[in-house]
């Protein structure tokens, strides 16, 4: 294989010793990825506590949230008992989204601060993917406020020394890395030889020193889980019918406005292939909602700071579902206009 994935619970202690140092809550942040690797004792454990987190989220949005945003407001609610919160001193009436590449420095300080964020322009990422896998980790191991100071020192804790991962442009290199990326956001690459190349076949490999995996630490299979229970899960649910918008969003772009870019001699190459092509159909069109609500757009960062809409509900048309045993209105499945 092109990479180690790790074993057990001493496997990932060990490689975050080697890579990280005798960093603060070494034993947790272990745990924390022997749970995400699906090892054991832990097999099966993180699908039942999202399934878990489903449940409750469910019961949440059908009691607590109002208007839009409603699953956002659930995340917000549920995740202050874990001592994580929305982007104005923990005001639960602002959210974050992240529609397009964000400045470093940004997306650090947010984990050092605990804010949850939504990511809205990678289809296979999962727009709060980040989000349950912390969450479903506060209900594993019962870290109430703790479960945000293991999030928020992830962006205080870098490599020691470079080690390969993949860059925004899709490069393998070896840089220094914070724990957040080794630990929940590592990659499952395509391109398993030239990971192998980077990787070799010393502690790069047997200690983990590298940001490839094909487990829980990696944000998509988290939202391929997700996808699998779209008609029992609330969780799937939701995840299902925004795949479906946000692939409908991307039709709209090559049907629309790209056309008028294929007339000035745009080709699609220019976006750097199919996932940077929806992430720019996507981040087109939360920059053209932002200014048509707001006003005007950061034009550095590809972020949405701002209050929750908690007027009418529009994500309609809505439908009876029986999820987790519990009935409830959500708004149904997402029938596509250009993605057809």
């Amino acid at each position: 294989m092109s990479w180690t994935e790790i074993t057990d619970e001493d496997h990932a202690r060990q490689c975050i010793q080697r890579w990280f140092g005798d960093v603060p809550h070494l034993d947790r942040y272990a745990r924390l990825a022997a749970w995400l690797s699906n090892v054991a004792p832990y097999v099966g454990s993180f699908e039942q506590r999202v399934e878990g987190l489903s449940k409750i989220l469910w019961r949440v949005y059908l009691d607590h949230a109002k208007g839009s945003n409603r699953l956002t407001q659930s995340i917000q609610i549920v995740g202050s008992d874990f001592g994580f919160k929305a982007f104005v001193a923990n005001n639960l009436d602002h959210h974050t989204v992240y529609f397009d590449t964000i400045k470093a420095e940004t997306f650090i300080n947010n984990l050092i601060d605990g804010v949850l964020w939504k990511d809205s322009f990678a289809i296979h990422h999962g727009e709060f993917s980040h989000s349950y896998q912390w969450l479903a980790a506060g209900m594993e191991f019962g870290g109430n406020q703790g479960t945000s100071e293991l999030f928020s020192g992830t962006g205080k804790i870098k490599s020691r020394e470079p080690i390969p991962h993949m860059t925004t442009g899709g490069t393998v290199v070896a840089e220094t890395v914070y724990l957040w990326e080794w630990l929940v956001d590592s990659l499952n690459a395509k391109d398993k030889a030239k990971v192998a190349h980077a990787i070799g076949n010393g502690e790069l490999k047997t200690l983990n020193g590298h940001c490839f995996t094909d487990t829980y630490r990696h944000a998509n299979n988290v939202h391929a889980l997700l996808l699998q229970h779209k008609d029992d899960w609330f969780l799937g649910h939701y995840a299902s019918r925004r795949n479906a918008r946000l692939m409908d969003i991307t039709a709209r772009f090559e049907q629309e406005d790209f056309q008028l870019l294929k007339q000035q001699g745009v080709s699609k190459g220019k976006f750097g292939g199919a996932p940077a092509f929806t992430k720019a159909a996507v981040t087109k069109n939360y920059r053209a909602w932002e200014e048509r609500k707001q006003g005007k757009v950061a034009a550095d960062e590809g972020i949405y700071r701002g209050k929750l809409r908690l007027g009418a509900q529009k994500a309609g048309p809505f439908r009876i579902f029986d999820f987790h045993g519990i009935l409830g209105a959500a708004p149904d499945t997402y029938v596509p206009e250009y993605a057809k």
